[in-house]
Formats: C-alpha cells, sequence, structure tokens
C-alpha cells in the first residue's frame, strides 16, 4: 500500500512494477467477482482496464461521472488460516462533483471477511451480505459527494478458508 498511485491517486513510473505486482495478486484472489461501481444512482460500467482490479468507471452518458479504482492485495498466495489485506483507491477523475459513490466488492469462496477490519478514508456507511458463493459482498455508500481531482481508500482483511 505504500505507493504513490495508492496514497494519492498519482501514477509514478519507477513504482509500476510494484503496483502490477499487487493488482495482479488482487485479481488471483477475485476471478470473475469484479468490483461494482454506483454513481449519483446510476450502475456505472468499466470503459478501461481490467474491471476485477483496475478500471475507470462512468455511466452511458455525455458528460458523465468519472471515477477510477485500483485494488490491490497483500499477498498472491495463501494458506488456509492466512490472512490478506485488500486496498482499493478510488478517484474522481472527471471534471464535475459525483453527489453519491457506492463501491460493492464481491468476496469469493475461498474468501471470509474478518469482521471490524473494513476501514474508509472518506465518510461511508458500511454494510456487508451473504452472496451466492457463502461469502459476503462488501458494500461502502459513502455520505459525502466527491469533488473532482479527490479520492480515497477502503481496506479490509480476509482470511483464507
Amino acid at each position: 500500500e505504500n505507493l504513490l498511485v495508492m496514497r494519492r491517486g498519482a501514477f509514478e513510473e519507477s513504482e509500476k512494477s510494484r503496483l502490477l505486482e499487487a493488482i495482479d495478486a488482487a485479481i488471483v484472489w477475485t476471478h470473475n467477482a469484479a468490483v461494482q461501481v454506483t454513481l449519483d444512482g446510476k450502475q456505472a460500467v468499466d470503459v478501461t482496464g481490467d474491471q476485477r482490479a483496475q478500471a475507470t468507471y462512468r455511466y452511458d452518458e455525455p458528460d458523465s461521472p468519472c471515477l477510477r479504482i485500483v485494488k490491490i492485495a497483500s499477498k498472491k498466495t495463501a494458506k488456509p488460516g492466512e490472512i490478506v489485506e485488500f486496498t482499493l483507491r478510488f478517484d474522481n477523475l472527471g471534471d464535475q462533483v459525483i453527489k453519491k459513490v457506492v463501491i460493492v466488492d464481491n468476496l469469493t469462496t475461498r474468501l471470509e471477511y474478518v469482521p471490524t477490519t473494513a476501514q474508509s478514508s472518506r465518510r461511508a456507511d458500511f454494510t456487508t451480505e451473504v452472496n451466492e458463493g457463502d461469502s459476503l459482498v462488501l458494500r461502502w455508500d459513502f455520505a459525502d459527494p466527491l469533488p473532482p481531482g479527490e479520492g480515497g481508500l477502503v481496506r479490509f482483511h480476509c482470511k483464507v478458508r
């Protein structure tokens, strides 16, 4: 998590290989259960990147809001019982305020959310619900609008089953 893009939302060429390694680790744990984003009450779609761990989202209308998500994991492999830490960085890349941001991450069967580990750098309501894989859907509903150029982090830990 000690990467410039995770701390401030700015990509640094010298960190590219470490960032790609952390993104690849997130993809390993994510499979097809991608991060989902709702902007101002509308389901957003990825317009660039691999939505499992790094993508830019907007909805299909002119002048729509634009949110980049970068998801990283602390490790690519782990044994049952070990903890994997996840961090999602989100940034408003557009030129308008996003009034309402919702980020949803769907855990795979291999992962069990560790209670009370969810954190957010911005004020958010955090909820969970059981998904089809006998794991959880993690949801952050951000309370405050997200101005252009601003962003934040969400973090959580999972135990490998």
